[in-house]
């Protein structure tokens, strides 16, 4: 035990026990209320008087346990990774259509899967599938082109307020061709 009349390593970092109950000021550790041993504040674990090596075996155990549990975590995450579609984004500047033209280069994200390629239009919420993203992008073209007509050949004052959102944006950017 560690106490005020015997000297041990600990001599010159901590101070001896006097009062089991009063903490040691300017030090990380504190007198225990149970016995006289001094607990390293950060962990309370006790510091053997006979030597700092258990008390670093312990921590070498308790970080080899963490870096177990990193490295699963980290596994987890890479395959999540992995698993996710391939993301990017370009803009259409030519539709394909001999009645419409693009005025303003339309924004599209591209997602490539496993076995298929997702191309849309999220202001309008238009999209293409295909196997290959040019068969996805070309897709969403005939689509837009769709969409255009379908909603410009209705009546405005019967539309709902999406649909005019959706107008608005496709006036800004496809016109018709003159």
């Amino acid at each position: 035990m560690l106490t005020k009349n015997n000297r041990s390593i600990f001599e010159g970092f901590y101070p001896s026990v006097a009062d089991k109950n009063q903490s040691i000021p300017g030090s990380t550790g504190t007198a225990s209320v149970y016995d006289d041993r001094i607990l390293d504040q950060p962990t309370g674990w006790p510091l053997s008087p006979f030597g700092v090596e258990t008390n670093i075996y312990s921590i070498i155990f308790q970080l080899s346990s963490d870096i177990k549990q990193l490295s699963e975590e980290i596994r987890l995450i890479k395959e999540q990774l992995l698993n996710r579609p391939l993301v990017s984004s370009l803009t259409l500047n030519d539709l394909k259509n001999d009645n419409i033209e693009p005025v303003k280069p339309i924004p599209i994200i591209l997602e490539e899967m496993d076995e298929e390629c997702l191309a849309r239009w999220p202001e309008v919420n238009c999209f293409g599938i295909g196997s290959t993203i040019s068969e996805a992008i070309s897709n969403l073209k005939k689509n837009i082109c769709e969409l255009y007509f379908d909603i410009t050949s209705r009546n405005k004052a019967i539309l709902g307020e999406l649909a005019l959102e959706t107008l608005r944006v496709l006036e800004i950017h496809i016109r018709v061709k003159k």
